[in-house]
């Protein structure tokens, strides 16, 4: 097992290829344990806001590319990595990502998506992996998160998908495409 220390205040956990990542809050950093022993492999990352670098990593999930993504909270971005944990690229224009969850499966129209949480707006953004455009969103509260509730009382934190495909989440995520706009909002 890994020393004391390894892992310091975990948020998001995945499972991938041989390891088990875990998001480090307390360090700004990820830790890749070996799945079977859980003795620590590498850690990356420290607090900032360039590549590599984050500010309260909230949630880690895996792409059907293989790709590791990050959900990276105060930086306001999800980064994304290859299996040798080398920075690929972010994704930017989603809040301040809480909760991040992949379907296994392609939309309806095929497209490979990812679902982001913001925990401070109440939103949830569907993002297409290809493009990293945002082509929906829901509105989980008033727009301030928790509704009113004070923002040390806020535990809108994370999304989990149990579904055949992206389309099964909720339809209002259907309904708005594309230009971010919904009946409601136009």
């Amino acid at each position: 097992a890994s020393p004391p220390g390894v892992v310091q205040n975990p948020w998001g956990v995945t499972v991938h290829d041989g390891h088990v990542y875990v998001c480090n809050d307390t360090s700004h950093s990820i830790s890749a344990l070996d799945a079977t022993t859980l003795a620590l492999v590498r850690r990356f990352g420290s607090g900032g806001s360039g590549e590599g670098q984050f500010q309260n990593p909230r949630e880690i999930a895996v792409g059907p590319d293989s790709l590791l993504y990050v959900a990276d909270q105060n930086n306001h971005r999800i980064q994304v990595y290859d299996n040798d944990l080398n920075f690929v690229r972010s994704i930017t224009g989603i809040g301040a990502p809480w909760g991040l969850c992949i379907p296994t499966r392609p939309d309806a129209q095929g497209r490979n998506v990812i679902f982001s949480s913001d925990g401070t707006s109440g939103r949830i953004y569907k993002i297409d992996l290809a493009t990293d455009k945002v082509i929906g969103w829901a509105q989980t509260s008033l727009g301030r998160g928790e509704d009113d509730l004070p923002v040390a009382q806020q535990r809108r934190r994370g999304i989990v998908v149990e579904a055949r495909n992206a389309e099964d989440v909720h339809p209002s995520l259907r309904r708005r495409q594309e230009d971010g706009t919904t009946d409601e909002h136009r």
